[in-house]
Parts: structure tokens; C-alpha cells; sequence
């Protein structure tokens, strides 16, 4: 059965990890700022957090709603909490199908999809675990590979 997820408001300084899945850019920082700062955080564009001692958290999805809530001034945000994934590709595919589904002002563009293969690369995963977490062939991730 399909779980609905529980919408929760948790303070932005508990997030003290953050998932490396893809660099944070000023300009996608600066525009979410200016609509928060209009608009307030909007429950529609919750992030996705884990959490392991209850206090803390560690961020999925959300890394430019969490700068620009900062710089907007807020303190909280609205977030989906789950527990902690079994291993770092598993994350990978949590935060990339909640960056999907959420329709992010700030698209993942070759160059973060190039730089996450050859951060998993140098990690030792496999380009057919890769491609597993990433929902593509292992030739796709051959070519991402290549960029290099």
C-alpha cells in the first residue's frame, strides 16, 4: 500500500548535512529568495529530509529552499521527514525522484548530472549501479563517464 507522506515544520538550523547530489547556484538561490520573501515557504514545495537522532537532519532534496529561506529570513521550513536510507545510492534515487516531482524552478543540467556520475564513480559504485540509482542505462552513464 502507498504511503502518504506526513508534511512536517522543521527548524532550518537542524539540517546540518546536506547530500552532495548536485551544486547549489546563486541565481536559482536569489529568484527562490525573492518569491519567499513575497510569498512566505509554500507547503506545496516541501524538502525531503532523513534524520537519525531525532534532533538533526540531513538533507535530500530542497538544497536552493533551504539557501533561499535562509536568506529570505525564515527560520523553518516545511518538510517531508523520513527515516535514513540504506545506503547513498538509495538516497541519490529519493532525491532525484522528489527534485522530478516537484517541478523545481532550478533544473539539474548536464554538468550536475556529469559531476554526480563521476562523484559516484570515484566512490566505487558501479555504472550499472549508477544507472540503477539514477533510473538510466548503463550506457547513459558510460557517456556522463566520458564528459570527464
Amino acid at each position: 500500500m502507498l504511503e502518504i507522506p506526513v508534511l512536517s515544520t522543521i527548524p532550518l538550523e537542524a539540517i546540518t548535512e546536506r547530500l552532495d547530489a548536485r551544486s547549489v547556484q546563486a541565481y536559482g538561490v536569489a529568484a527562490l529568495a525573492g518569491k519567499m520573501q513575497a510569498l512566505g515557504y509554500l507547503p506545496q514545495f516541501p524538502l525531503l529530509v532523513t534524520t537519525g537522532d531525532g534532533t538533526t537532519y540531513r538533507l535530500l532534496d530542497g538544497a536552493h529552499r533551504v539557501e533561499a529561506a535562509r536568506r529570505a529570513g525564515l527560520v523553518e521550513a516545511y518538510a517531508i521527514v523520513r527515516p535514513p536510507c540504506a545506503d547513498l545510492l538509495d538516497e541519490i534515487h529519493l532525491a532525484r525522484a522528489s527534485n522530478e516531482a516537484s517541478g523545481t524552478m532550478v533544473a539539474t543540467t548536464l554538468v550536475d548530472d556529469a559531476e554526480l556520475v563521476w562523484r559516484l564513480s570515484a566512490a566505487g559504485y558501479t555504472q550499472e549501479k549508477i544507472g540503477e540509482a539514477l533510473g538510466w542505462s548503463r550506457d547513459r552513464v558510460a557517456d556522463h563517464t566520458s564528459l570527464r
